[in-house]
């Protein structure tokens, strides 16, 4: 009987369990949004390109007026005349960045040389017809629609040039030699505004001036062509 004390104190511990220690809480959030494996991760975006197109080409021509310099033989009442000249090409410029860019013109052109002298107390006026196909690079410089491009320019002679001479009511034309003749260089300058009529496509309206640097006309008379006109063009947005 002195055993059965002990035997339920063995029999206590063994059945009632031993209270336990608290669990700890996890301080991390818990994600409870269902995400699919599959889902593919957003696309890196690229930066987005220049706002302007870079590639311009055109067409163009120009009306306007020469007016020769240089030295005109006579007794001291020979002066330059004004005359009709015209142009017409092609043109491309990239524009390598926002200001604008290198552009370059291939054009045909007539800068006719007018000038009068006297000669035995009658006026004589002389009319040299000339013909040229222009090299043109420069640098458009492009500020919304307006832009501005100096440049220089190589003149090429082409085609048979025709001298005019009109004294007391005649009229009496004739070949310029060759070795009269020369090809130019010169510089231009050109100011206009460019309007858009589609998002790859405006009409440009400018005005242009070109001073030659040389004589396209060397014999009796020393004369340079220059040409101060009204262009306009069509130019397409291209890359």
């Amino acid at each position: 009987m002195r055993k059965t004390p002990l035997l339920l104190l063995l029999l206590m511990i063994t059945v009632i369990p031993c209270p336990a220690a608290p669990a700890r809480e996890d301080p991390r959030p818990v994600d409870t949004e269902f995400r699919d494996p599959d889902e593919q991760k957003p696309a890196v975006q690229k930066p987005a390109g220049p706002a302007y197109k870079r590639l311009l080409v055109g067409v163009h021509g120009g009306f306007g007026v020469t007016f020769p310099s240089g030295d005109i033989a006579g007794d001291g009442d020979q002066k330059a005349l004004a005359y009709y000249g015209y142009a017409a090409g092609i043109d491309a410029c990239w524009r390598c960045c926002s200001l604008g860019g290198p552009s370059i013109r291939v054009e045909y052109a007539s800068r006719p040389i007018s000038f009068e002298r006297s000669y035995i107390n009658h006026k004589m006026t002389s009319v040299i017809d000339t013909a040229a196909v222009d090299f043109m690079a420069g640098f458009r410089f492009i500020l919304s629609r307006f832009y501005v491009e100096p440049g220089l320019y190589y003149a090429l002679g082409v085609g048979d040039w025709t001298e005019t001479i009109n004294y007391r009511g005649d009229s009496n034309s004739s070949t310029i030699k060759d070795s009269w003749r020369n090809d130019e260089t010169g510089a231009y300058i050109e100011a206009g505004v460019m309007f858009d009529v589609a998002s790859f496509v405006s009409v440009d309206v400018g005005l242009r001036m070109e001073v030659s640097f040389l004589y396209a006309y060397d014999h009796d008379d020393r004369l340079r062509t220059n040409l101060g006109m009204l262009t306009t063009g069509v130019t397409f947005k291209m890359l």
